[in-house]
């Protein structure tokens, strides 16, 4: 379905982030929800998604806390 990358990422990133953390992903243009889903644990302080120049959700950004 093309998010196991993500969920992979999900499962492992607190074995590889510092505290204050970031991590920039680009995503598929209809992925915004399922991503949001996915990152919906309490490690994230922040979550952002921006839009590409044609209106299309198309980055995410991170913030980790390492709770």
């Amino acid at each position: 379905d093309g998010l196991l990358f993500y969920r992979l990422i999900a499962e492992q990133i607190k074995n590889y982030m510092n505290t204050k953390g970031k991590i920039f992903f680009e995503i598929g243009s209809t992925q915004k929800n399922e991503i949001d889903k996915i990152f919906s644990g309490s490690n994230w302080r922040k979550k952002e998604f921006i839009k590409d120049l044609a209106g299309l959700d198309r980055f995410c950004i991170l913030d980790f806390s390492l709770v």
